[in-house]
């Protein structure tokens, strides 16, 4: 099975299953954790702070919006473009008082309970520099529209 990132899975267990469970390391479910360092902030502060500590980082391009962080609930439901459009959605609907990150993290786990989602759903969203700074683009939205009709709860 392969998981919304791309990751195989082995009978369904997510990796964050494979700490502490004993009778899945017994078939070969291990922790080995994947570990990224990427530097995230305004291109020039980035690039004086790599110079003068001589680090070897990567980093973005500074006008990154959000950072998402989600549990598998969220992930094994929504694609990452979906998760995308429903915060970038939510922010152009409701204004910069209304669309901040606590809200839109709400709306992306509302969202995947409204259609069905048999899991945990945990949501984290961490406002960047160019937060609100995203055309009004909305890839998703017949997509999550149809799931949301087709779903047992009905709004």
């Amino acid at each position: 099975m392969t998981d919304s990132f791309g990751e195989e899975r082995y009978l369904n267990f997510a990796n964050t299953r494979s700490f502490g469970d004993i009778s899945a390391k017994n078939v070969g479910i291990t922790a080995e954790p994947e570990i990224s360092e990427w530097l995230i902030g305004d291109p020039s502060m980035v690039q004086s702070y790599k110079k003068r500590e001589s680090l070897d980082i990567p980093d973005f391009g500074g006008d990154e919006c959000f950072l998402v962080l989600t549990s598998d609930g969220v992930t094994n439901t929504l694609s990452d473009q979906e998760i995308v459009d429903i915060i970038m959605t939510n922010y152009n609907n409701k204004g910069h008082k209304w669309g901040n990150p606590s809200k839109c993290a709400n709306e992306v786990v509302e969202f995947v309970q409204c259609i069905d989602g048999d899991d945990n759903a945990t949501c984290l969203v961490v406002r960047l520099a160019g937060w609100g700074k995203w055309p009004i683009l909305d890839r998703t939205g017949n997509l999550r529209e149809e799931r949301m009709m087709g779903s047992r709860y009905r709004l």
